[in-house]
């Protein structure tokens, strides 16, 4: 789902078919999440760090799956 070249951003925020309401928030709060249990950030972390290093903390942790 995370490489869908299509994005819908209706489905994924407030859900549609097989996606919950709230999906994309929810993952997003999750993903963030478990990168911070992973690091030691301060803010200044939180806001520059790139999509894919909390993105791979969540594959590592088995929290997502890799496509």
């Amino acid at each position: 789902m995370l490489s869908e070249v299509r994005y819908d951003h209706s489905r994924w925020f407030f859900g549609r078919g097989s996606i919950p309401r709230w999906f994309g928030y929810t993952l997003g709060y999750e993903i963030v999440g478990n990168w911070l249990i992973t690091v030691r950030a301060d803010t200044v972390d939180w806001i520059n760090v790139p999509a894919g290093v909390p993105i791979t903390a969540a594959i590592k942790s088995g929290l997502i799956a890799k496509d």
